[in-house]
């Protein structure tokens, strides 16, 4: 049983999705503290002046409250305006269509906290991309959590009776292997280092964008061909 566990990101690179599809659950750390400048409600876009940094706004976040209780601010408004940004620059893309109407689902979400605006629009590209995973919120499978940090993954991989704890890279200066072989679990790193090679608008070349800018110009058998590769790192 492979488990993946993440923070909930708005809109995340390929890589994310990439874990999400070698994993049998793939559970959303929601109830650790928000980190501003993250990813959590912020990502990237290509427009015609280059890299574009969208952020979906929230009422006072602070790091000082978890993810789970963060709340949208003027969320309607501010889709209106991505939305609008994301045609003017994705039109002339060969697979605008099918990008654009997955992010119109995203937006069509009718809710007040940003860890459900996430986890309804990771259903709606794992729908569309037939991630298989069942997901899961930290803070229900465990609500009353004692432990943090290493110790809180391996728990909530016993929780759902796992052998196999799969990351992305960034995670080598987090955990320790020797720590999850003493639990009986393996911890294997997805190798995300060769990006996905297609054509941006406007001539650009800029990698780990957006899942947004991913499904505006790639078809999906080529996505599903990329998310199906499981390299790892030694």
């Amino acid at each position: 049983m492979r488990i993946a566990i993440m923070q909930p990101y708005a809109f995340p690179y390929l890589g994310y999705f990439q874990l999400a599809r070698h994993a049998d659950h793939f559970v959303l750390l929601d109830d650790v503290n928000y980190i501003k400048k993250g990813w959590i409600n912020r990502n990237r876009i290509v427009t015609a002046q280059g890299e574009y940094l969208f952020t979906i706004p929230l009422v006072k976040p602070s790091q000082n409250k978890k993810i789970n209780t963060l709340q949208l601010c003027d969320f309607k408004k501010n889709a209106t305006a991505l939305l609008h940004i994301a045609r003017q620059s994705y039109k002339k893309m060969p697979y605008f269509d099918q990008g654009y109407s997955l992010l119109e689902r995203c937006f069509a979400f009718d809710g007040e906290l940003l860890a459900d605006f996430i986890s309804h629009s990771l259903g709606t590209y794992f729908s569309y991309l037939q991630i298989a995973a069942s997901v899961h919120h930290s803070s229900v499978l465990d609500p009353q959590p004692q432990l943090t940090a290493q110790d809180r993954i391996i728990h909530l991989n016993k929780i759902l009776d796992a052998d196999t704890y799969l990351n992305l890279p960034g995670g080598q200066q987090l955990y320790d292997k020797a720590s999850f072989a003493a639990e009986g679990l393996q911890l294997k790193f997805i190798d995300t280092s060769t990006p996905l090679n297609y054509q941006q608008p406007f001539g650009q070349r800029l990698n780990h964008m957006s899942i947004i800018d991913v499904t505006m110009c790639v078809s999906k058998a080529d996505i599903q061909k990329e998310l199906s590769a499981f390299r790892t790192l030694s």
